[in-house]
């Protein structure tokens, strides 16, 4: 615990990857004590004074370490708000995104046959019900099944692909030579220490997440406000050193 509580918060200082509040939580609580100590006391000379009350105690702490922790790690789990969806819940919801996504490209499939002169009017029509009508039942289906904790890996999903865009669009403009390696390299570091302190406003839970997203569109919108006003001043410029124009 001292060196968890004590070192962890250091290193959270000089790392991009921060180990949340929660997880250290579960770190102190999850170590289980028992091999080491007990091969030591085993390893003890029978004339070792009190090597009996010795043995006995250290029995009894790895007993508790592994009965009473070990068995409340779940339930630790639970109350810190680190378990997602069970494995029943979690594969229904997924089956039925799975549904979602077959059905929408079924429905474009058909619609390219279509186009493509390989259906008539009519089996096109009934077909496109048909499937329309599987995809707006599993969209109900996942909507129904979509959980808090769902939502979130949906968010976590979804802001990781789009930071892999990002980093892929800056790194081809460095290539063109649109901008050069070092602001590329500065603008791939920004973009992971967002996605990192993303994962960790996640992990902390929906009150941490809900200011880490309002905070990113303050700043989002900040940066266009300064932008804005850094173009007015320039026409208010050019207007004032050219007033015929």
């Amino acid at each position: 615990a001292v060196v968890i509580y004590g070192l962890v918060p250091i290193t959270n200082r000089y790392s991009h990857a921060k180990v949340p509040i929660k997880w250290q939580h579960l770190m102190v609580w999850g170590g289980l004590r028992g091999s080491l100590s007990m091969v030591l006391i085993l390893t003890l000379p029978d004339s070792f004074p009190g090597k009996s009350t010795l043995t006995t105690l250290v029995f009894g702490v790895v007993a508790l370490s592994l009965f009473a922790q070990g068995l409340t790690v779940k339930l630790l789990l639970a109350r810190l708000g680190l378990l997602r969806t069970t494995a029943s819940s979690g594969n229904r919801y997924s089956e039925a995104r799975a549904r979602v996504v077959a059905a929408k490209q079924a429905l474009a499939h058909v619609k390219t046959l279509r186009d493509e002169g390989l259906l008539t009017d009519r089996p096109f029509v009934q077909l496109e019900k048909i499937y329309t009508a599987m995809l707006t039942s599993a969209q109900a289906d996942a909507r129904q099944r979509a959980g808090v904790s769902e939502l979130d890996e949906q968010l976590l999903e979804g802001m990781r692909r789009l930071a892999e865009i990002e980093r892929k669009t800056h790194k081809q403009s460095a290539h063109e030579g649109l901008i050069s390696e070092d602001d590329a390299a500065a603008l791939d570091a920004e973009i992971m220490r967002r996605v990192d302190q993303f994962e960790i406003a996640i992990d902390e839970g929906e009150e941490q997440l809900n200011e880490f997203l309002d905070k990113l569109v303050q700043e989002s919108s900040k940066e266009t406000d300064n932008t804005e006003n850094a173009d007015n001043t320039e026409n208010t410029e050019a207007k004032t050193k050219n007033p015929d124009g």
